[in-house]
């Protein structure tokens, strides 16, 4: 079964990706790989970690990851990200969907 940040994925699931945007889950691969089609019309095909063979790096997660544009400062920006970290392990943690 496909997942994607440990979480099942079904066939007509919105995602998004950094890169294309949102998209729709289309098709569950046999190597748990899926394909997602974005509203460009254009399709990609995802491994269970979220990589597509168009880079190197994740891209695909459930929701847009950019909440906030950064700011310049490293403490005051570190300070920021791990705020909304703990925020978000406090709600996974609680079970909140």
């Amino acid at each position: 079964m496909a997942n994607l940040d440990g979480q099942a994925i079904a066939i007509g699931d919105t995602v998004y990706d950094v890169a294309y945007g949102s998209g729709q889950v289309t098709e569950l691969l046999v190597d748990d790989r899926f394909r997602v089609r974005f509203a460009d019309g254009s399709y990609h095909v995802y491994t269970p970690e979220g990589v597509t063979h168009h880079f190197a790096n994740k891209t695909v997660f459930w929701h847009n990851p950019i909440v906030a544009v950064p700011m310049k400062s490293d403490t005051l920006w570190g300070t920021a990200a791990a705020i909304a970290r703990a925020v978000v392990e406090a709600l996974r943690n609680a079970r909140v969907s």
